[in-house]
């Protein structure tokens, strides 16, 4: 009688763990993505086209209040991401010449604050990759967030 009881105390233990681990391997695989664990303050920037996918996180100031997008900038030589505000969370694109050529960076927003871009290198260029730098020049007031430059030696 003792060993029955044993035993059943045994089943109840092991039933409990395996139902425990069941609820709580699936609550993992529920909440494993990285963009559900973000807060609005932060994107994701997914880069391909280049020798190797890049991607980049993005912490906008958490002063900002209210929806928040992204905006991309080029410039003479780097593709630069701010915040703002308002703004079109659609399609952001940016391009600048090299030689008789451009090279293009296009980026599309597809969900939960992530942003899927494509590197389009210039034709006969060299520089097909894209690097992430920290120059000092800002747009005005603004300092950016981002900042990538066509590269021909790899990212890094």
């Amino acid at each position: 009688m003792l060993l029955e009881g044993v035993t059943g105390i045994a089943k109840l233990v092991v039933g409990s763990t395996v139902v425990a681990g069941a609820i709580g391997g699936s609550y993992a695989a529920l909440n494993s993505s990285q963009s559900e664990r973000m807060s609005p303050n932060e994107f994701v920037v997914k880069v391909t086209g280049t020798p190797q996918d890049q991607q980049y996180k993005i912490t906008c100031d958490k002063a900002e209040s209210g929806p928040l997008y992204l905006r991309l900038e080029s410039t003479y030589e780097e593709y630069k991401f701010f915040c703002r505000k308002t703004g079109n969370e659609g399609k952001l694109y940016g391009s600048f010449a090299e030689g008789n050529s451009k090279n293009e960076l296009s980026c599309e927003y597809k969900h939960k604050n992530n942003y899927e871009c494509t590197y389009t290198p210039a034709a006969g260029g060299v520089n097909k990759n894209l690097k992430k730098v920290t120059t000092d020049r800002a747009t005005g007031s603004e300092k950016p967030l981002l900042e990538l430059r066509p590269d021909d030696r790899g990212n890094q």
